[in-house]
């Protein structure tokens, strides 16, 4: 079964049995760590100004995802854009 939690619940109080709701492998939540405490060690391993950068950049490069998937599954955007890309030249 795949693990459910209450809104709220932690995730190691998930039975090891239970499965990820992605990947369907069982036992995956036992050693669970929240985002904001995983946040924070990635912020002390990195140091201060790394991670900043590597916020910023991973930003961009979600904006940038972001406006790819409009562009690919909205044809106006599309057409929108080879209209701007052609008057800026």
């Amino acid at each position: 079964q795949i693990a459910r939690l209450p809104p709220g619940g932690d995730l190691q109080q998930a039975p090891a049995s239970r499965r990820c709701p992605q990947c369907r492998q069982p036992g995956v939540f036992k050693e669970a760590m929240p985002l904001p405490q995983l946040n924070t060690l990635v912020r002390r391993r990195l140091g201060e100004k790394a991670y900043r950068q590597r916020k910023q950049r991973e930003k961009r490069e979600l904006q940038e995802a972001r406006d790819e998937h409009d562009l690919q599954t909205n044809p106006m955007n599309a057409l929108l854009a080879l209209y701007a890309g052609g008057r800026s030249q």
